[in-house]
């Protein structure tokens, strides 16, 4: 099996975006500073000296800032991280000295202009943040046009903060200074640093952490060596000797590029190497060159920075989610080549799996001096608000800089109106036991939520068979991924794990509905829309828990009728990873009516896994002993809802089981009682523990998708 088979990972990318216009809107000036809005952005258009810009900057978006110090510093650094404002002034102070003065007053300028304490504003500067990003860039001999095209997915967390989210407050920062190439920035409020940008010149930039054990403070911060490149570089060259010159701090991995050219840079404090596209010094297995083509993630291909890095050197062992990534790019540009253009590379970023955290994305063309911007929603608003499934709005950084702006082109818009059906579920499977409940026919409501490329997803809310300990938690919230046609389909409930964040369920559902399987993720009960205000389910007693278990089943039960009734739908399968792998093993056992099962690292017992020892599950084991429970009451009470007691339907269907060899969380034994009691189906083991997966998260993709397609 391919690593990244195409159809699966393509997810919204099956009919090409369509682009219309967004005409800009003035909302304020202030000194030297223009600030517009563009549908859902905002661009900033600043001129002058560093003070001029600073001062403007931080009048016309003096709430955002606030905000944007508010959960960078206080919510995310020092709350979240454990950073102690001792510990970013102390790296602050080794920082400073190696920052050019021009950045220095720019920042106290959008202080004054904000109100906002000049020091927290620099400690906002000081966070080192390094993360999951890529970056890739294709040449004039491999692009449909002859221009060179260069794509940058920001993979930073969507739930920085406590209040208002950095992607909120994003901005195009445009800066025109008085000294340097004018350049822009793909920004948020206050943050004059650099990770994605192009200058007018036509040099573009973007960051990719890369880990070393070489690193040092005592240097030129990332986000300013960056501005440098942007201010100071008219072409490649002059980009790779700024580098060069440094002096660095940490290790990272960029791609670099001009209108003509294009390089991948792997840095730490002491080395820098640059590879050109198609460079031979890439070809140290398992890495290939590309001709016509650069990429990086977050390793380094350089053997002597990766000894820095990691050890073994051969990355599918030692930083496989990295791995994944660079042979995707490299693989979908390679079978582009001659075709690749500003929605090819839209295309490459949108096939980020659609729960993944891109905080923003963008595709630049140095050649015509034109940027393509996307930029995370809250996820408090939008169930998939990563970058890469929102509109891409075109800028020409020409015209942002020659007076009046001209509309902005927007690709792939956020389609999906609000059509709402109603009907009614009836023919509930009737069965006996301690899962069953009463059929009867209830009302359903399904909402157009959003279309993602082929997708669309709709949101579907029904009554609960219960028991319920509170109102919020008698409606069922479930997400409708629906493919484009009209079927019909085989479909699939998908069952999200333990944290309940819904990130990986989400992305079985968007991987499923690509390979034309309609998915339905079903909530589970005290998750998400039902999670009660009066009542922590961390406080729910033994028996209330076992009472949740059961309602899930019934809720699924009760959403696989609703499947079953609709057109489009000729199968139904379930899908679960982890804690729903356990409760899809349930569901599936006592229905008997699904057509197909997959287990994500599940197991027969829950009580085996909540006394395995694992750190996850030490803490339930000690609120339990505090209530007085003893192991074997623990056993007694979880008996009507352990897998290894339903298991009578199971069979029915095609059973696939995903498992890890060294599972800490689930016991391998109590895995093996369960494969052997249903009749021992098909089982997939990986090298590692309970969580190894995410190393493979492309290749489990693409076996659960071909199971249910098949």
């Amino acid at each position: 099996m391919n690593l990244l088979p195409r159809p699966l990972l393509l997810l919204l990318l099956l009919a090409s975006a369509r682009a219309d216009e967004v005409k800009p809107e003035k909302i304020a000036e202030s000194g030297k500073g223009v600030l517009y809005r563009y549908g859902d952005q905002r661009v900033l258009v600043l001129r002058g000296t560093p003070r001029e810009m600073g001062l403007a900057h931080g009048k016309l978006l003096a709430k955002e800032v606030r905000e944007d110090v508010q959960a960078f510093l206080h919510d995310w650094a020092i709350a979240d991280r454990g950073r102690t404002r001792e510990e970013l002034e102390a790296i602050w102070e080794k920082l400073a000295p190696h920052i050019p003065r021009r950045y220095h007053e720019e920042i106290d300028a959008i202080a004054e202009g904000s109100g906002v304490p000049a020091p927290d504003l620099r400690l906002v500067h000081a966070i080192p943040s390094r993360y999951h990003c890529t970056g890739a860039a294709a040449l004039p001999a491999v692009t449909r046009d002859g221009k060179v095209y260069h794509t940058r997915s920001l993979d930073y967390s969507l739930d920085i903060g406590k209040g208002v989210r950095p992607q909120t407050n994003a901005i195009l920062l445009v800066c025109a200074p008085d000294e340097g190439f004018p350049h822009a920035i793909v920004s948020w409020a206050g943050f004059v640093g650099c990770v994605t940008g192009m200058n007018l010149e036509g040099v573009a930039v973007g960051e990719m952490g890369s880990k070393s054990s070489d690193e040092t403070y005592d240097g030129m911060p990332m986000i300013f060596h960056l501005r440098e490149v942007l201010a100071r570089a008219k072409d490649l060259s002059e980009a790779k000797a700024i580098w060069e010159k440094g002096p660095r701090t940490c290790g990272f991995n960029f791609v670099f590029s001009d209108p003509r050219d294009a390089c991948a840079v792997e840095s730490n404090a002491k080395l820098v190497r640059f590879f050109g596209a198609g460079d031979e010094r890439e070809n140290v297995l398992p890495h290939a060159a590309i001709p016509g083509i650069v990429r990086r993630c977050n390793h380094f291909v350089d053997r002597d920075l990766a000894a820095t890095q990691r050890d073994p050197y051969d990355p599918r062992e030692s930083a496989g989610g990295s791995w994944a990534a660079y042979d995707f790019q490299g693989r979908f540009l390679a079978e582009r080549r001659g075709a690749i253009d500003a929605e090819a590379m839209i295309a490459l970023l949108r096939s980020y799996p659609a729960s993944h955290p891109c905080l923003h994305q963008a595709v630049m063309c140095p050649s015509d001096r034109t940027i393509w911007v996307s930029h995370a929603r809250d996820p408090a608003e939008d169930p998939l608000p990563g970058a890469q499934n929102q509109p891409f709005l075109r800028y020409d950084l020409r015209t942002l800089l020659g007076g009046e702006p001209l509309p902005a082109a927007r690709s792939g818009s956020r389609a999906g109106g609000e059509g709402v059906e109603t009907g009614s579920i009836d023919g509930e499977r009737e069965i006996e036991g301690p899962l069953a409940h009463p059929p009867e026919k209830v009302a359903y409501r399904l909402r157009t939520l959003r279309k993602l490329g082929d997708v669309t997803i709709h949101e579907l809310t029904y009554p609960s068979p219960g028991p319920s300990l509170a109102p919020e938690n008698e409606t069922v919230y479930a997400e409708y991924f629906r493919p484009k046609g009209e079927g019909p389909f085989p479909s699939a409930i998908v069952l999200d794990i333990l944290d309940g964040r819904a990130y990986v369920a989400r992305m079985v559902a968007a991987s499923l509905a690509s390979r034309n399987v309609a998915a339905l993720f079903v909530k589970l009960p005290y998750y998400g829309e039902r999670r009660p205000k009066s009542i922590d389910p961390a406080e729910l007693g033994l028996d209330d828990a076992v009472g949740a278990v059961k309602q899930g089943v019934r809720d699924i039960r009760r959403g696989a009728a609703w499947l079953r009734g609709r057109r489009e739908v000729k199968s139904v399968g379930i899908v679960g990873v982890s804690l729903g792998a356990f409760v899809a093993e349930l569901a599936a056992g006592a229905d008997g009516g699904f057509d197909r099962c997959v287990f994500v690292v599940g197991g027969g017992s829950i009580a085996d896994t909540i006394y395995a020892g694992s750190k996850d599950t030490r803490r339930i084991v000690a609120v339990l002993e505090q209530r007085g429970y003893t192991e074997a009451q623990v056993r007694t009470a979880l008996a009507p809802v352990e897998p290894m007691g339903t298991i009578g339907g199971v069979g029915r269907g095609g059973v696939l089981m995903i498992n890890c060899t060294a599972d800490e969380v689930v016991p391998r034994a109590s895995t093996e009682r369960y494969w052997e009691a249903i009749g021992k189906p098909e089982i997939v083991w990986y090298e590692g523990g309970h969580y190894a997966l995410k190393d493979h998260v492309f290749d489990v993709l693409g076996r659960i998708t071909s199971h249910f397609a098949r």
